[in-house]
């Protein structure tokens, strides 16, 4: 019964070679050893997807909106909490390796509610903003830089508490952590 949940079904195939978006392979969602190319180009047409639909938002967007809207674009045929799982685990290491400048990037975890479980972005943070907080769930609740500013609450739904990003990674340059 599980499986039937995780099992993905593609999107009808069209003959134009010129499509912006690919299907969808069955075994992505499974988690299932497939070509990375795939499993990439799928993560990446969600990060554009987030990039240029909500490029003006500074608030979090509800998860629902937010995947449901993917689920449309992509013709996705199954539930949508299918697309959200296979989405999400992927979506930190996609927003910061993804060619958007930082603060672009601290949008898109911000808007997404994507928890911020690397030290080293956090680091790099801190010479941008005068305020990064992070909630329980480590994501990204305020940021304020002199080009950025993003603020709200998120959805506690679907969340796993965190461990807290290490202390010597929050607290200098103004930035916060409440976690706990």
């Amino acid at each position: 019964m599980g499986d039937e949940t995780m099992d993905l079904q593609r999107a009808p195939e069209n003959s134009s070679s010129n499509s912006t978006t690919e299907p969808l392979d069955e075994d992505i969602a499974a988690g299932q050893n497939v070509k990375k190319s795939k499993k990439a180009s799928y993560i990446e047409q969600f990060v554009a997807f987030v990039a240029k639909r909500y490029k003006d938002t500074t608030t979090p967007v509800p998860s629902k909106e937010l995947y449901e809207g993917f689920k449309n674009k992509i013709k996705f045929k199954k539930h949508t909490d299918t697309l959200r799982k296979s989405i999400q685990p992927f979506l930190m290491g996609a927003f910061k390796d993804s060619d958007y400048d930082d603060e672009k990037k601290v949008q898109m975890l911000f808007v997404t509610s994507t928890p911020l479980k690397d030290g080293m972005f956090l680091e790099k943070l801190k010479s941008i903003a005068t305020m990064v907080k992070l909630d329980e769930f480590s994501r990204i609740e305020q940021y304020d830089s002199p080009t950025l500013k993003s603020e709200g609450a998120h959805q506690k739904k679907f969340m796993k508490k965190q461990p807290p990003v290490p202390a010597s990674d929050i607290g200098v340059g103004g930035c916060q952590s409440n976690s706990g």
